[in-house]
């Protein structure tokens, strides 16, 4: 119940009142992995980006299949969001395995070329 009560702030704008519903339904095993990836957004719009890659990388260790929708998705965000902090190492990382898994994923292939001439510029 906290996690859709979550999810329903979260829709509606208000996530610093997200936070703590989905804080409270992480003991969930089932929907672990979205719960964190859940609050990893939820950080990432607050701007406490720390707080929401390591809620992203939580997720990933979570997904039990690492090609779900989740999975996929905690990649990505941990991808692009490690790439806005300059932590080319970490972005590639992530985002070679999502690409690894599903090349075709959004715009994984882009973004990887970004970071190639990211560091060829540098």
């Amino acid at each position: 119940m906290q996690y859709e009560l979550g999810l329903r702030l979260k829709r509606a704008g208000k996530i610093k009142e997200a936070i703590p519903c989905l804080q409270a339904s992480r003991g969930d095993p089932q929907r672990q992995a979205s719960v964190l990836l859940e609050l990893g957004e939820c950080f990432q719009k607050i701007k406490q980006y720390k707080l929401s890659l390591s809620h992203y990388q939580q997720a990933i260790e979570a997904c039990a299949e690492q090609d779900s929708e989740v999975g996929l998705l905690a990649l990505y965000r941990a991808g692009v969001l490690a790439t806005g902090l300059r932590d080319l190492d970490l972005a590639e990382r992530y985002l070679s395995r999502l690409a690894g898994l599903n090349y075709g994923y959004r715009d994984v292939a882009d973004r990887l070329d970004k970071l190639a001439q990211i560091r060829e510029d540098e």
